[in-house]
């Protein structure tokens, strides 16, 4: 019987339960797809690091003799180790620009056995000269295919390959030149494999400064890399590099962290707020079978026995969602991971099916069911069979002495709406709550997009208001440099030193470069934690964002802070320096100091001339920017030129991905959003016949008893739109808080058409959902609404 009534209770409100059903199986589907688009991730980089033979640490060398390979070869715990040298380069693109780029040596006889590439198109490198391998994002950026001709150049010599194939390197899953520097880098930044014979001539030099060491199965890499430590102690420019703090795998493992974190959020909020709806639905169906339980009841039948009955009705719905989670959420997370797999370009990737994702789809289905199920159950099972039997609702709710002051009789259309709500207040708590998180999850989502916004394009044209980036080939004096100021179309040109350094705080150390910027800089603006523009530089010590100061436990400005300024020797000395004001950085940028406080330093450690920079900021007129550009490539003191374009686009490359998941948050919110706000008025309306049938005997026209009810949902709605700003807003800014904070520092922004758009949203979806029950209510049969109960 219990199976009979369950069964029979789910078909005839079937298009209620629908919709429960289908917002409950959308939160399961994002969860298991997320979940795991996350763990095949994961799975993705291990399958590529174990195909392609990744490293387990790096040896950064002095220039060292290549026979040093042999001997890190012959280590007990080493299984494979590759010898190389890498070279900083110029490529010129198709149009004559130049970008950044680096040269890697590998040899032409043989397969390589640590950080093996993976070829995509074209061959592999047979010959010893002329011939390069390009990888494959950049070469797809600027349209490289095999066949083509790469020319590129170094500060000695100028040198023309042959492109031979596009490949993949474990090396450069995120494509980026250092690890200070998280920004995607395809349309800025390449990377070519050429044999070691053309890497000696373009370097003028055999000698190798790099090893990459695979360790033997079974031995502790801690301490193997302990023992190359103190093997190559004379040959090592720094300590050796595991592969935990390898630039492309620690950018990989934070950002897949951070998605992780962000990507459970909303699935769990959508599931939650689908066990509101099913509530809203099992509460009304509840009601309407009161007289059928108080008759169970009469008759005998247990407490526990009438719940199983509903427990399993909202068994019937979490299985159905369950399952409904997990035929959308494979599709969805195989179409999740190729496209982060697509972001990161890995040759190889995993999008099985993840079964404990599954599983914990339907468990959290079936928990959630269960508790909407006992919430609606609870009132019910503590009324005796007497209340349940004399009316159709219960009569005890009324409404409180204090309030019987209201003057209705004035204002009835204020006051009327107004009573009714008071009189039933855990139905009105509920709608309310039902409009509150409606609202507080459209708001949430649009708080996060104006926050991202609006924050940067405070970083991208408030802090840094300059055009062009200029990166020097070396240090120059301020006689060397080239008059850029006097150029046509230059408004203004800043000099900038910018230096390798580690700062240190007690047992704390932040390894950044560090960049000294002239006392009044304009075109690099700084602010403080206040947002207060910094107008001057000078004694104010290292500058450091929040973020740094959590990495050095720094507590307040004035604390001694360590600078060490590498110099090619392994122990560096050691320059006192005080922490200035705390910055405020959208996006985790390096420490600031005055540039003549940065020379002095630098002139300390490294010695030679003391007012040098290398690097230029350059403020140019709109119509002059790609004549000054192109100059600035033509001379061949600059390295590299880097547009404020370019910035924005490396910016948003990084956050694309939040982008597409902020984006899923508001289709999905506007869905949520209709579906409650529906089920909170259908239940809102359910007991109000008796009423409405009332005031149309007693000659209250149609019009009237609309107005009333739009009145009553107005209050509803400011009540709940009031509470839903103040919860969008709190889940705004704790997802900004918990979204990479190690790199992006958001801070939250509700522009005021944000606000408005939210109110009037939220304000319709009232009016849309309201309709239909107010519709229905206005056509009850009169006869049988006054109908006394049986």
């Amino acid at each position: 019987m219990i199976w009979t009534k369950a069964w029979r209770d789910f078909l005839s409100h079937r298009l209620a339960l629908a919709t429960s059903i289908f917002m409950m199986g959308l939160g399961i589907a994002l969860l298991v797809a997320f979940s795991s688009a996350f763990l095949n991730l994961g799975q993705s980089a291990r399958l590529t690091y174990q195909r392609l033979d990744f490293l387990d640490a790096t040896c950064y060398l002095r220039h060292s003799s290549p026979t040093l390979t042999q001997r890190v070869l012959a280590l007990s715990g080493v299984h494979s180790a590759e010898g190389r040298r890498s070279e900083g380069i110029r490529i010129q693109l198709p149009g004559g620009e130049m970008v950044q780029g680096v040269a890697l040596g590998i040899p032409a006889e043989r397969e390589l056995t640590v950080n093996r590439l993976h070829l995509h198109q074209g061959d592999r490198l047979r010959n010893q000269r002329g011939g390069a391998l390009l990888e494959k994002r950049f070469a797809r950026a600027f349209g490289y295919q095999p066949g083509d001709t790469l020319i590129v150049q170094n500060p000695q010599v100028r040198r023309r390959f042959q492109v031979v194939g596009l490949v993949s390197s474990p090396e450069f899953l995120w494509l980026t030149p250092e690890r200070l520097d998280p920004r995607p880098a395809a349309h800025r930044f390449g990377v070519m494999f050429i044999s070691h014979k053309d890497m000696a001539s373009l370097a003028g030099s055999d000698a190798i400064n790099e090893i990459h060491v695979r360790f033997r199965p079974a031995v502790n890499h801690g301490s193997e890399c302990l023992s190359l430590t103190r093997h190559l102690q004379g040959d090592l420019s720094t300590s050796v590099v595991p592969r935990s703090e390898q630039t492309s795998n620690a950018l990989l493992e934070r950002d897949r962290r951070a998605f992780a974190g962000v990507s459970a959020t909303f699935p769990l909020v959508l599931i939650g707020l689908s066990g509101v709806m099913l509530f809203l639905t099992l509460w009304q169906l509840l009601h309407s079978q009161r007289k059928q339980i108080g008759t169970l009841f009469c008759l005998g039948f247990s407490r526990s026995r009438i719940a199983a009955q509903y427990l399993l009705l909202a068994a019937i719905v979490g299985a159905l969602s369950g399952l409904v989670g997990l035929l959308l959420g494979p599709p969805l997370a195989r179409l999740c991971t190729r496209y982060y797999v697509d972001q990161l370009g890995l040759p190889f990737w995993s999008d099985g099916l993840q079964v404990p994702s599954l599983l914990a789809g339907m468990a959290l289905a079936l928990v959630v069911s269960s508790l909407a199920c006992l919430a609606a159950l609870a009132d019910l099972l503590r009324s005796s069979p007497l209340e349940l039997l004399r009316q159709d609702f219960s009569p005890r709710p009324k409404l409180v002495s204090w309030l019987q002051w209201l003057p209705i009789r004035g204002h009835y259309r204020a006051f009327f709406p107004l009573r009714n709500l008071l009189r039933q207040p855990w139905r009105s708590m509920t709608m309310i709550g039902a409009i509150a998180l409606s609202t507080s999850l459209i708001l949430m989502t649009l708080s996060l997009f104006d926050s991202q916004s609006t924050t940067l394009d405070f970083y991208l044209s408030k802090i840094h208001r300059y055009d062009l980036k200029v990166d020097l080939a070396k240090e120059y004096t301020p006689s060397d440099l080239p008059p850029v100021e006097h150029w046509p179309g230059v408004q203004r040109v800043e000099r900038v030193l910018v230096v390798g350094a580690t700062l240190h705080h007690g047992k704390q150390h932040l390894a950044r470069g560090i960049w000294g910027l002239s006392s009044d800089s304009q075109l690099l603006q700084l602010y403080d934690s206040q947002g207060r523009p910094l107008v001057a530089l000078k004694g104010q010590g290292v500058l450091l964002a929040p973020i740094a100061w959590r990495t050095l436990d720094l507590t307040g400005e004035g604390q001694p802070v360590q600078l060490e300024i590498s110099n090619g020797q392994r122990h560096p000395p050691l320059q006192s320096i005080v922490s200035g004001p705390l910055l405020y950085e959208p996006v985790l940028g390096p420490p600031k100091c005055e540039l003549s406080d940065l020379q002095r330093y630098r002139a300390r450690s490294r010695g030679g001339p003391r007012e040098v920079v290398n690097n230029l900021l350059v403020q140019v007129a709109p119509r002059a920017l790609e004549s000054v550009r192109h100059r600035l490539l033509l001379d061949p003191r600059v390295h590299k030129v880097e547009t404020m374009a370019s910035l924005r686009r490396d910016i948003y490359d990084l956050l694309r991905m939040v982008m597409a998941y902020l984006s899923l948050m508001l289709g999905c919110s506007a869905l949520s959003s209709i579906a409650m706000i529906h089920m909170g008025c259908t239940m809102n309306l359910s007991e109000r016949s008796t009423e409405v049938a009332a005031l149309l005997v007693q000659g209250v026209r149609r019009r009237d008893i609309i107005l009333l009810l739009l009145i009553e949902f107005l209050y509803l709605w400011l009540t709940g739109l009031a509470l839903g700003i103040g919860a969008g807003t709190w889940a705004g800014n704790w997802m900004l808080g918990n979204f990479q904070n190690d790199l992006i520092d958001l801070r939250l922004q509700l522009l005021p058409r944000s606000l408005l758009a939210t109110a009037a949203f939220s304000l319709g979806l009232c009016l849309i959902a309201c309709y239909g029950p107010i519709r229905r209510l206005l056509k009850v049969c009169l006869a049988d609404a006054m109908r006394a109960p049986d």
